[in-house]
C-alpha cells in the first residue's frame, strides 16, 4: 500500500475515504506503541513498559488528530482547497514512515553493533516522512510548493511554541510551588 507514497497520496485524494485514513492512523499509532515498548525494554520493567507503549499509542493518535486540524486550518487560510480529511491524511501518511523506521530500530536493538544501521534507518525514514508531508499537503490541498513550505513552517512554529509554552508553564508552576 505505501511502497509508492506518491501513488498512495493520489489514491487517497481521489477516494477521500476517512475510515481508511483513520484505520491507517490507528495502525501507525499501534506501531509507535509497540516500538516504544521494545525500545524501553532495557529501561522500564514489566507493566511500566506496557504503560509507556499505551501512552505512546495515545500520544501519537491525539497528536495526529490535532495536527491534522492545524494543517487544515493553515492550508485553507493560505488558499488551499480541503477539509479535515486532507489535513489528517497529510499527517497520517508521513507518521507511518516514521513509525516503520522506529519499529525497525526497535527490532534491531536486540542485536549488537547496529548503531550505524540505525542512523541510516533514521535518515531514510525521516527523509521519506518529511517528503511525504510536503507532497501530501501540496497534492491534497492543491497548493504550490512555496505555499506548502509556508504551511509546514507554520506547523513547525506551532509545535515549538506549544512545547515552549508548556515548559514555561510547568517551570512557573514548579517555581511557584518552591516559593511556598
Amino acid at each position: 500500500m505505501c511502497l509508492d507514497p506518491v501513488k498512495t497520496i493520489l489514491k487517497a485524494k481521489k477516494e477521500k475515504n476517512m475510515a481508511k485514513t483513520l484505520g491507517f492512523l490507528i495502525i501507525t499509532s499501534l506501531i509507535f506503541g509497540i516500538s516504544s515498548i521494545l525500545l524501553m525494554k532495557n529501561f522500564l520493567f514489566g507493566s511500566t513498559a506496557l504503560i509507556f507503549g499505551v501512552a505512546m499509542f495515545l500520544i501519537s493518535l491525539i497528536f495526529a488528530l490535532v495536527f491534522g486540524l492545524t494543517i487544515q486550518i493553515s492550508a485553507t487560510i493560505l488558499g488551499g482547497k480541503g477539509k479535515y480529511f486532507e489535513g489528517l491524511t497529510s499527517i497520517t501518511y508521513p507518521l507511518f514512515y516514521l513509525s516503520v523506521g522506529l519499529l525497525a530500530i526497535s527490532l534491531l536493538s536486540f542485536l549488537p553493533f547496529t548503531g550505524a544501521l540505525n542512523i541510516i534507518i533514521i535518515f531514510v525514514s525521516f527523509a521519506t516522512a518529511v517528503s511525504v508531508l510536503y507532497r501530501g499537503i501540496k497534492e491534497l490541498f492543491s497548493l504550490d510548493m512555496v505555499t506548502t513550505f509556508v504551511v509546514v513552517s507554520i506547523q513547525t512554529l506551532v509545535i515549538v511554541v506549544a512545547i515552549y509554552s508548556t515548559m514555561m508553564m510547568n517551570l512557573g508552576t514548579m517555581m511557584g510551588g518552591m516559593m511556598l
